[in-house]
């Protein structure tokens, strides 16, 4: 059996790998620099590049939009939102329908230990120039330089 180099590249996005992107992190336009570095010298023995990308719609679940306090303000980004919080209508969701979903969300957070929501500021929306508006130009032209794999 003959190894397989695969390269998976995870939301390499204009929002966060541009300093004007909605939820930049900073120097990451300097590591598609570099990615791209290692695929154009690694090229012929990468087998494949997979490449994710990060996806929200504007109403998410995770977006400021989503939630309101009892006068109707939304929560600043980076808030935490709890399963009490939700319950003891610290937050509410701004559409009534999705409450049943939003408190099930919460409580399945918590349940599993690993964090509480997170709100962020939008990001990544579909059909948004930080989307997908293009991987870094960089980065973009280091896959395109890539052979298909033969093997």
């Amino acid at each position: 059996m003959s190894k397989r180099i695969e390269l998976l590249v995870i939301d390499p996005q204009v929002d966060f790998c541009d300093p004007r992107g909605a939820l930049y992190v900073p120097g990451a336009e300097k590591d598609m620099g570099r990615l791209a570095v290692m695929i154009r010298r690694l090229k012929s023995k990468i087998d494949d590049i997979h490449v994710t990308l990060d996806s929200h719609h504007t109403i998410h679940i995770a977006h400021p939009i989503f939630w309101k306090d009892s006068r109707g303000n939304h929560p600043p980004v980076f808030t935490n939102i709890s399963r009490a919080d939700v319950e003891n209508g610290v937050w509410t969701t701004t559409v009534p329908g999705l409450y049943r979903r939003a408190l099930e969300y919460v409580r399945k957070l918590e349940q599993n230990g690993r964090y509480e929501l997170t709100i962020w500021n939008p990001h990544c929306l579909i059909g948004s120039p930080g989307h997908a508006g293009g991987l870094p130009a960089v980065l973009f032209k280091a896959c395109q330089a890539k052979p298909r794999s033969t093997r």
